[in-house]
């Protein structure tokens, strides 16, 4: 998956951004960990990890159907009755505020440029997060979207536009990203 995820594009490109907007949160290592790190797994330390954080005080149950809420509920309380919690927690160094503008440059042979802008906004439970989900889905979360309009449409500056707000508990990136050719990318930037 690693490999993979090394082959495509936006998951480079990915990587990049995040370890260039991180400083000292976890979010700016990649989800998968490095390839050195998965290639050392073991089985104990594996369940070990298991163990440890794969507890009911680190789960989330999401249902979505046809369904009796009262019916669901008691299945899933059923199903965890023994669980008990693990108490398992990770202190996350806050991200300090970014003084200035970062930029990083990763050079493949991909067949087309992709660029990304991002800016940091707040985390999933300050009062701008809903706006800013919508204003994401406003620039680019479509054919529709202004930008995808704009760029992509009018200019045909680029073949995909996207914009998205990422935001996860801590402070995230709202990005706008888009892939173009080389010789039009600085225009379409």
């Amino acid at each position: 998956e690693i490999r993979r995820g090394n082959d495509s594009p936006s998951s480079v490109l990915a990587d990049a951004v995040f370890a260039a907007a991180y400083r000292l949160h976890p979010y700016r290592s990649p989800i998968l960990g490095p390839p050195e790190s998965v290639s050392a797994f073991e089985r104990g330390r594996v369940l070990d990890f298991f163990r440890r954080w794969y507890g009911p005080d680190n789960l989330t149950v999401v249902l979505a159907g046809d369904f009796r809420a009262a019916d669901a509920l008691a299945l899933v309380r059923a199903a965890f009755a023994d669980a008990k919690p693990m108490g398992a927690r990770r202190a996350r160094p806050i991200e300090p505020p970014q003084a200035g503008l970062r930029d990083t440059i990763v050079r493949r042979s991909f067949a087309r440029a992709s660029l990304e802008l991002v800016w940091p906004v707040p985390g999933f439970a300050h009062d701008d997060a809903p706006l800013l989900d919508l204003l994401g889905y406003v620039l680019g979360g479509g054919e529709s979207g202004r930008l995808v309009q704009h760029v992509k449409e009018h200019a045909g500056l680029a073949g995909r536009v996207a914009a998205s707000a990422y935001t996860p508990l801590a402070a995230g990136p709202f990005a706008v990203r888009l892939a173009t050719g080389a010789s039009q990318a600085e225009a379409a930037l």
